[in-house]
């Protein structure tokens, strides 16, 4: 036999008071905010090189929107370039008058200027200015590497309108298949979209390394490597590879890779680019132009031409390399264990060294002012037109000068007639006569002789040698006879009588904040003198003392009880922990919410200061696209509203993100447990249900009088309920007149408290306008009841809660607008000990 049970209920009340504060002004409108989904996300050809963008970070958009048909302008130009090549040093624009220290794309714009893709006209940068289409594709020519073409072999109807200056670059992208335009047309003079520009960096790049790893397999088409510590294996690249900005200082290894394109390095380290087991790459172009870079090859790696573009700074190379152009300035090409058919050198003042392991058939030089030097074997090198101020000290060379060809000089500065062949000894000391093979020039003869340099600084170095990096040393150089012309160099390279002539004391400066090595090589020449012996002074600086920078914290006030779908305000503060010399340039928050509750959500709200509410679901970002600054002494105190979908546990995380390199600066969570809630609606249902049968049980069993409950009460009981604990203490008989007196206060609501079930059950009502907590503390254990005929009450049970919906619940939870209370309740149980609810 089932037997029934009657839920008996009692109804508290609460209310959450939250104290609100000023909130700092962040995602202003109209800023970019990165966002999983754009509500204007076309469907249409631009779709997917949309979608690809979002996901490699080229695009964020702005309040929702990606704004694809939006001109694009050359300061986010110059923000996506930045971004897909991983761009992070910047240059000096401080002389253009348009870029402001507070614009946001001032930062993005210093690496596209150091990159070289973009250097603006007159003083100016033009970055609110929308960008042509001819204007964007010179600028990606140039950020590829790309060859400038002279012939267009695809007719375009106005392919006329194409500027002079723009012709051979927007040739080379018609050419490698990367635009094709629309309708036989090429709008070269339009402004391009932001839908556009996404689908031409999508026709040229296929897929962006961004993390690093080891990877095997790889897209079809061109591909960019933006991140140090990426390893390709066992891979065939249809295409370019382009080894990016971001790659640093790190390392990328090609093993057993094979590119049918070019391999475009952009970035890289001394010790950065290597290629081993059986890698094989036709072209290998160079063009890191703010530091030096290596490409090693290895093991059985083949690399046909490696090109060193004029953008490019120093370079070693070290392995099997078939042929090497030189086509930078001033810069020095080391080749270590090297073997070398040819090298090409049109790039002037420029420096080759060759180490004792390093094997170079041939050396051809057109370009002024070259220097090869070094213990490897060199067995040619052909000087000409164009070539003045060559010198070749590596041993046992032989050095071909053509006609009209001056100031050339072999071992020891032996200077060498145009139009003659001589071969340097076996020291590289000096040039001997092929056919007699003696010394064909030198300083005999009985001539005197220009007394050795004297080079002297001030201030004077440390007792370590060293300079401080702030210092300014002067120079004073010395010779006898003093009449005697002085030449000296400052990059450790030879002097001749092409160098820079001594005249007076000069300076010299680290002009960075990193150690420096400056050496000043000098030589003594007077006519009827044999030159001095060249003077070497080394000049190093020490590195500037890095400042220390602030570290930060986040902290959290949060109310003490949070029910759900409620809104709560939880205040989180950000302050300096411990005072640097420095904070951030370029920092933005973000935040989570983490449930394991299925489908649960937290809707996160903030207002700026502008009076702007922006609203979030589970995730986000606080902070304008291009980020701001913190000082090393920072505090800031940030309103959020939070509404939780569900009851149960959260982790309500906010991290401090340095956009310079997209590092967690610092995290802070919280840990949030949430209640549950009973609508109101269901309380009233709770009142009115049943509330003739209670009338009829308070009459039957007191005559109508509250006073005279005490008679049915054997104990008594004071349940106090927080947060979802119940602590159970005894009390007598006063409780009656807590009763009657809430009796006497209220009059026009009602609670009902039960005694038990079935016949000779008992129950209370309360009746008031307002229940609080402090008027419901009791309610009947009527142990006199057991036995009778359907009675299930023994042991501990107290009391059940009806709400009218859920008979097997464990805890329910009762709020409404004053206050929250949780009341747990137990199962009867059949004469089968099964579960009867």
């Amino acid at each position: 036999m089932r037997t029934e049970r009657k839920l008996l209920s009692i109804l508290l009340v609460a209310i959450m008071i939250i104290g609100m504060l000023p909130i700092v002004a962040f995602g202003a409108e109209g800023e970019e905010i990165e966002s999983p989904a754009f509500q204007d996300m076309p469907e249409d050809w631009s779709t997917k090189a949309l979608e690809h963008a979002v996901e490699n970070g080229l695009l964020q958009g702005s309040d929702g929107k990606i704004m694809p048909n939006d001109k694009l302008t050359r300061a986010e130009m110059a923000t996506i370039i930045v971004r897909a090549f991983g761009a992070y040093k910047k240059g000096n624009i401080d002389n253009y008058t348009d870029v402001k220290a507070e614009d946001w794309f001032k930062d993005n714009l210093a690496k596209a200027y150091n990159m070289g893709i973009i250097q603006g006209s007159e003083n100016k940068m033009n970055p609110n200015n929308p960008i042509t289409r001819q204007e964007a594709f010179v600028i990606i020519v140039r950020a590829l590497k790309l060859k400038p073409e002279k012939t267009l072999n695809k007719a375009f109807t106005d392919a006329n309108e194409i500027a002079d200056w723009a012709k051979e670059e927007v040739n080379a992208l018609v050419n490698k298949g990367y635009i094709q335009g629309s309708d036989n047309k090429l709008n070269p003079t339009g402004y391009i979209t932001r839908a556009e520009f996404a689908q031409t960096l999508y026709n040229i790049i296929k897929e962006y390394y961004k993390t690093e790893g080891t990877y095997t397999e790889v897209a079809y088409g061109n591909i960019m490597i933006n991140a140090p510590e990426v390893t390709l294996e066992g891979v065939r690249i249809n295409g370019d590879l382009i080894i990016g900005e971001g790659v640093g200082e790190g390392d990328v290894i090609l093993e057993d890779v094979e590119v049918t394109g070019r391999m475009v390095v952009r970035g890289g380290g001394k010790n950065s680019i290597i290629l081993q087991g059986n890698s094989k790459i036709s072209t290998v172009i160079l063009a890191r132009g703010d530091g030096a870079v290596s490409i090693k090859v290895k093991d059985k790696a083949k690399v046909a031409e490696a090109l060193i573009e004029e953008s490019s700074a120093d370079v070693l190379l070290e392995g099997s390399v078939e042929d090497i152009r030189v086509e930078a300035s001033n810069i020095i090409v080391t080749a270590v264990k090297a073997e070398i058919e040819k090298i090409e050198v049109h790039g002037e003042n420029t420096k080759v060294v060759v180490d004792k392991d390093t094997k170079v058939k041939t050396v051809k030089v057109v370009a002024p002012d070259t220097k090869i030097r070094g213990e490897g074997k060199v067995t040619t090198v052909e000087v000409e037109k164009g070539a003045d101020g060559t010198s070749i000290e590596t041993p046992n060379t032989e050095i071909e000068v053509a006609k009209g060809v001056k100031e050339v000089t072999g071992g020891g500065g032996d200077p060498i007639k145009e139009g003659t062949t001589v071969k340097n000894d076996d020291k590289g000391k000096s040039v001997v006569d092929e056919e007699e093979d003696r010394p064909i020039s030198g300083g005999g003869g009985g001539r005197p002789r220009v007394s050795a340099i004297s080079i002297t600084t001030v201030p004077a170095p440390d007792e370590d040698g060293k300079y401080a990096n702030d210092a300014t040393v002067t120079v004073t150089l010395t010779t006898t006879p003093s009449d005697a012309d002085i030449y000296y160099t400052l990059d450790g390279s030879t002097p001749t009588s092409s160098s820079t002539k001594y005249t007076e004391p000069f300076t010299v400066i680290a002009g960075t904040t990193e150690s420096k090595t400056v050496t000043v090589k000098a030589i003594g020449m007077r006519s009827g003198y044999t030159n001095s012996a060249v003077a070497t002074k080394t000049i190093t600086f020490k590195a500037a003392e890095a400042p220390v920078v602030s570290t930060y914290k986040f902290s959290y006030e949060v109310p003490d009880k949070i029910t759900k779908d409620k809104e709560v305000a939880i205040n989180v503060t950000f302050k300096s922990e411990e005072k640097g010399d420095i904070g951030y340039e370029r920092v933005r928050f973000a935040f989570a919410a983490t449930t394991d509750l299925e489908d649960a959500t937290v809707t996160f709200k903030a207002t700026d200061t502008s009076g702007v509410e922006h609203s979030f679901i589970n995730e986000g970002v606080w902070g304008p696209e291009e980020g701001f600054a913190i000082d090393a002494d920072y505090e800031a105190v940030t309103e959020w509203r939070l509404t939780f979908s569900a009851a149960g546990e959260y982790t309500i995380t906010f991290k401090l993100i340095n956009l310079e390199d997209d590092s967690v600066i610092v995290d802070g969570s919280e840990e949030i447990s949430v209640l549950a809630a009973i609508d109101k609606g269901v309380i009233d249902r709770i009142i009115e249900d049943g509330i003739e049968e209670v009338n009829d049980a308070i009459e039957e069993s007191t005559h109508g009088q509250y006073a005279e409950l005490g008679d049915l009460i054997e104990d008594t009981v004071i349940v106090t309920i927080y947060n979802g604990e119940v602590k159970v203490t005894n009390v007598y008989s006063d409780i009656v007149q807590i009763l009657v007196d809430t009796l006497n206060e209220h009059n026009d609501k009602v609670v009902r408290i039960y005694t038990g079930e079935g016949e000779g059950a008992a129950s209370l009502e309360l009746t008031g306008e307002l229940i609080k907590a402090e008027d419901v503390k009791a309610f009947v254990k009527a142990s006199e009841l057991k036995g009778k005929e359907g009675v299930e009450i023994s042991g501990n049970d107290y009391i059940s809660v009806l709400d009218g919906q859920n008979l097997s619940a464990t805890v329910v939870d009762i709020y409404d607008e004053e206050y929250t209370y949780t009341v747990k309740f137990r199962l009867s149980e059949d004469e089968n000990g099964e579960n009867t609810d």
